[in-house]
This record gives structure tokens, C-alpha cells and sequence, in this order.
């Protein structure tokens, strides 16, 4: 009996002291469940390739991002945000949709560029989305994301004459992809990602790019 009664109030003292330190937490949406979980930061090179019926480039640049997976309850589920840039140079601007369009009809590149003469371009995303962080092994960790946002070209030629021409034009772009983190130590990794890249550039349709990024990650 004595036992018993003992239990109880330990019983009693636990609910309690569990009333009071819920009563006392912030709302669910902004508890401690809530707060992030894992953080990381990303950063490398990136090599890439656009797929066209006029040709492309292959195109160089840098890329970073940062991901996060903020809920406890759901530790596989988070969202990404990327900024990237990607140049190219020779003859015309390395974009067949922009050459075209520049040269007023889809006509051979060959010709184009004798009109356009040579150019450098730049593409850059500014892209955010929900990403997944898949099973892990020992040391690896795959993840997949989609991811949208405005797509920037800046364009800079030259024409046969020698007159300069800059240009800029913005389109709404998408990102699908994913890739795996091999561990160096608890808060560093090494990643390689692959992403196809769409953009709508207007009247010319929608480009596809392939991306390929690779280089040092941080974790939190």
C-alpha cells in the first residue's frame, strides 16, 4: 500500500513537471521540433552541357548552395538554395537559342556566328526547393532535389567590325537532380551532384542543360 501510494506520486510529480515545461515551450511550429537539425554548405566547380537540334557548348563555371533539414519528426526532408555561374567564349554566344534569335532566324550556326562574330556569356541560376536525404551508408549520403527560380543570360560580342554589344535577359528555370556526400570527417564531406537544367528563354522554347558539380561540403 505504501508502495503504492509512493508511485503515485511520482506518477503525479512526472505529469506534472511534463505539464509545466509544455505549457512553458513556444508553439509546435516554432519548439524545439522544429529548430534545425542538420545545415550544410556546399561549394565547387561545375562543367556543363546544353542540349539543342542547333548544338551547344560545353560551359565552365562555379556553383554553392546551402541545404537544411529543419523538422525532427521528418529528419529525411529539408530544402535547398543555390547560386551558380556558368561562361562560355568563342564564336557566338555559346547559346544556339540566343544566337538564333539574335540572328533573326533559326538558321546554321556556321552563318550565326559569322554574323554575330565572337562572344562570351554567362548563365546564372538563383534557385531554391525541397530536397530529400535519402538511406546512408557507413560514409555515403545520396539526396535528391527539385529546385526553381530565375535563370540569367548576360551576353557580351563582338561584332566582325569590332562593335561591342552587352546584353541580358532573364527566364524562369527549373532544376531537377540529386548526387552523394562521401565523409571526411563528422562536419566535412566531399559531394558530387548531377542536375538537369531547364529555362524558358521565350520564343525560342525551353534550353536543357546538363550540370556536373563537384567539391567540399560543411555540415552543421
Amino acid at each position: 500500500m505504501k508502495s503504492r501510494r509512493i508511485m503515485l506520486v511520482l506518477v503525479g510529480g512526472v505529469l506534472s513537471l511534463a505539464a509545466q515545461l509544455t505549457l512553458s515551450q513556444t508553439p509546435p511550429a516554432f519548439g524545439k521540433a522544429f529548430l534545425p537539425t542538420t545545415l550544410d554548405i556546399f561549394g565547387g566547380m561545375s562543367v556543363a552541357r546544353q542540349f539543342s537540334s542547333l548544338g551547344g557548348k560545353t560551359s565552365y563555371g562555379w556553383y554553392a548552395s546551402s541545404s537544411e533539414y529543419p523538422y525532427k519528426s521528418h529528419p529525411r526532408l529539408g530544402a535547398t538554395v543555390e547560386v551558380s555561374g556558368l561562361y562560355t567564349s568563342g564564336s557566338g554566344s555559346g547559346l544556339p537559342e540566343l544566337d538564333s534569335a539574335r540572328a533573326g532566324t533559326a538558321q546554321p550556326l556556321d552563318r550565326v556566328h559569322a554574323e554575330l562574330g565572337n562572344a562570351s556569356t554567362g548563365f546564372y541560376t538563383v534557385m531554391g526547393g525541397p530536397s530529400v536525404s535519402l538511406k546512408r551508408t557507413r560514409r555515403w549520403q545520396p539526396f535528391g532535389r527539385f529546385l526553381l527560380g530565375p535563370v540569367v543570360y548576360r551576353t557580351a560580342s563582338t561584332d566582325p567590325k569590332g562593335f561591342t554589344a552587352i546584353g541580358t535577359s532573364d527566364h524562369f528555370g527549373t532544376a531537377a537532380g540529386g548526387g552523394a556526400n562521401l565523409s571526411i570527417s563528422h562536419h566535412s564531406a566531399v559531394r558530387g551532384q548531377v542536375d538537369w537544367i531547364r529555362s524558358w528563354s521565350g520564343s525560342q522554347g525551353p534550353a536543357d542543360i546538363l550540370r556536373i558539380s563537384f567539391g567540399a561540403l560543411f555540415k552543421w
